[in-house]
């Protein structure tokens, strides 16, 4: 358990940088989740599961794709490019 103090700071924190959550916003969910199995089963269906070339692991694809989003958002543009 995290002191009463550390706990309020970081509460604290995490409401000043993400403010509190906004509901219409919450479609996204399901849409990245049908993204992932559409393009899932798109991959299956011809043949191609393998995952790009150069791409060694699972892991080594999240990393990127967190840094190609992280990247984006931190130069306040999006993922392509606008």
């Amino acid at each position: 358990p995290l002191p009463s103090s550390l706990r309020s700071r970081l509460s604290t924190r995490y409401s000043d940088v993400f403010g509190s959550p906004n509901p219409l916003a919450w479609w996204q969910l399901p849409y990245i989740a049908l993204a992932t199995i559409t393009a899932g089963l798109c991959a299956k269906n011809v043949n191609d599961v393998g995952g790009a070339a150069g791409v060694s692991s699972p892991i080594s694809a999240f990393v990127g794709g967190f840094v190609l989003i992280f990247g984006s958002r931190l130069g306040g543009g999006c993922t392509s490019g606008h």
